[in-house]
């Protein structure tokens, strides 16, 4: 098998991501500026911790998304960037209490919170960041969407709760696996799109279009972290790789590799899982020999083709190109991570 030019491919990626982005540079440049603002304090030490936080933003997919969506229905306006720096602090929360949970010691390339101040201050740090965001939906004097942001942080909650609850639970159908996967992923995705539309005052028909697309991205998205935790790259990921096998969290490549096997392999294969974090290495090598990538990327492309036609009937613009390119990129990503045997 051919080794791809990783180096050559990140270049590309990263190349590419400017062009998507382009239509909402600008915005997103002010998203992180808000971003910095509402994570000021008063207090040396907590001003330092949320600093550090804030200067790693990542790439602000849920922004994006946010962003290109109310594009494709008028003009961005600085309601706008509040209710997207919400999104984002609701993410970033998100993001440090999953890092406790899975004791992950990266994060977007650098030390994660709870490695460097501990898990409770990780914990808490969260916290503040939800109160921060639900604190910004209350300033936009718009009822309807702080309801929808907070029913959101709701459905992200029970998403990580379920998950949580079959941990270890090797037995979990995909039916399961895509039940919380739309909870605790592709429901941040659908509301940013769908919030960034009725914020433009788009009309119904829009706003459940990119409510669609929103909650088709996510999807992929969610199966392509579940692929790339397994065989991704740390450096290029900037996370830990294997937490998920390692915590005992059934994604789709594992739920595909089982569902595939005899029943005595099945069974050899669930006593590795019992011990996954000891086996996580042999457990990879096996579903990277099997034809997991195949299904996978079958999904993937099934979602993308749904995301896109999720935006067939509204009117052409860059930031809806920007879209479907976007949802094209994510999808291509389990092409590029499947590294030489």
């Amino acid at each position: 098998m051919l080794v791809p030019d990783l180096q050559s491919a990140a270049a590309s990626e990263n190349q590419n991501w400017t062009s998507i982005a382009f239509p909402v540079e600008a915005e997103l440049q002010q998203v992180r500026k808000r971003i910095r603002q509402v994570l000021a304090a008063d207090h040396p030490l907590l001003h330092q911790r949320l600093l550090t936080l804030a200067e790693t933003p990542g790439k602000m997919l849920r922004p994006l998304v946010f962003l290109l969506s109310v594009q494709t229905c008028g003009q961005v306006k600085p309601t706008h960037i509040d209710l997207a720096a919400a999104v984002e602090l609701i993410h970033m929360a998100t993001l440090l209490h999953d890092d406790v949970v899975d004791q992950a010691v990266l994060r977007r390339g650098r030390p994660s919170a709870n490695f460097l101040w501990g898990n409770t201050a990780a914990v808490l740090l969260g916290d503040f960041l939800l109160s921060r965001a639900f604190a910004i939906g209350n300033q936009l004097y718009r009822p309807d969407l702080t309801e929808q942001v907070v029913q959101t942080a709701q459905q992200i909650c029970e998403g990580e709760l379920l998950q949580n609850l079959h941990q270890g639970n090797w037995e979990m159908n995909e039916e399961l696996y895509e039940h919380i996967i739309e909870a605790k992923t592709a429901a941040l995705f659908a509301a940013s799109c769908s919030l960034g539309a009725q914020l433009a005052e788009a009309d119904n028909f829009s706003v459940q279009a990119l409510n669609q697309y929103g909650q088709k991205f996510g999807l992929a998205f969610q199966i392509c972290d579940d692929w790339m935790d397994l065989f991704g790259n740390e450096e290029k990921t900037g996370k830990t790789i294997g937490a998920d096998l390692a915590e005992g969290k059934p994604t789709l490549p594992v739920i595909l590799w089982l569902k595939n096997l005899s029943e005595s392999d099945r069974k050899k294969a669930l006593s590795l899982l019992a011990d996954s974090k000891k086996h996580r290495s042999s457990i990879a090598k096996k579903i990277r020999q099997s034809e997991v990538i195949r299904q996978i990327q079958q999904k993937l492309l099934a979602l993308q083709k749904q995301a896109q036609e999720a935006l067939a009937p509204l009117a052409p613009s860059t930031a809806k190109t920007s879209l479907c390119r976007l949802v094209e990129s994510i999808t291509a990503s389990v092409n590029l991570s499947r590294l030489p045997q």
